[in-house]
């Protein structure tokens, strides 16, 4: 996998997310663990990725609208682009 993305266990629609949108700080409390760490350790589930990504405690939601929130974010993260 790409040393630029986290892979997203457990996902219904993403396989991967930018390691840019996650916070390092928020990983340490939710997880104690650093973002590299836990790439290393197989990734996040979507609602694990989202709380880092809004600098959240752990996100007791589960399920396929977290995750379109967290594709969301992803999407977002990715500026405008121009189609020609």
């Amino acid at each position: 996998m790409d040393d630029d993305l986290m892979p997203i266990m457990s996902g219904n629609f993403l396989k991967a997310v930018p390691m840019s949108i996650l916070s390092e700080d928020q990983a340490q409390k939710n997880h104690n663990q650093s973002l590299g760490r836990l790439r290393e350790r197989g990734g996040l589930d979507p609602s694990e990725a989202w709380a880092i990504t809004e600098h959240r405690g752990q996100f007791d939601y589960r399920g396929k609208a977290c995750e379109r929130a967290l594709m969301a974010r992803v999407v977002n993260s990715l500026g405008p682009r121009r189609i020609s």
